[in-house]
């Protein structure tokens, strides 16, 4: 009676787990190879203060006002920088990225809204300011392999 119990209790555990990761699947790239907008992601889940994401090769470092992320396969939402905004202060980040599949927006939100969508591709410049609060630089992504760095400071 106790291993038939025992094997009841792991197999609805089993049977949990697979549910709870079954709402964090990859996003298909709907719109085709050629066009890199989110076709899925809403805004609402762009601005959840608590992203999902899935990840396959994912690889980060931190160091020195230098943040270096790059990932195989990527669909939902990573906080890639956060800090703790000033509405005084200018916030300055450089940022290059290469996308070499799927659909990618890489974007600063603040205040529970987007301030700054950061373009793809080469490097490029971005600030903010007039801020307050946790603040964050996003990437979202739906089946994207891509590499990004961002070097930040006030």
């Amino acid at each position: 009676m106790k291993k038939l119990l025992l094997c009841a209790v792991l197999l609805l555990s089993v049977l949990a787990t697979v549910a709870c990761d079954a709402s964090i699947l990859q996003i298909e790239d709907t719109n085709g190879a050629e066009n890199a907008a989110l076709a899925t992601l809403t805004d609402a889940k762009l601005l959840d203060t608590m992203p999902q994401v899935v990840k396959q090769g994912a690889v980060r470092s931190d160091r020195k006002g230098v943040c270096r992320f790059r990932v195989k396969k990527m669909s939902g939402v990573e906080e890639l920088y956060t800090f703790d905004a000033d509405p005084d202060v200018t916030y300055h980040f450089t940022v290059t990225s290469n996308l070499t599949a799927g659909n990618l927006r890489l974007y600063i939100c603040a205040g529970g809204g987007i301030v700054a969508d950061i373009p793809l591709g080469e490097e490029q410049s971005v600030e903010v300011f007039g801020i307050s609060g946790i603040a964050s630089v996003r990437a979202a992504a739906e089946s994207a392999a891509f590499s990004v760095e961002i070097t930040h400071g006030a």
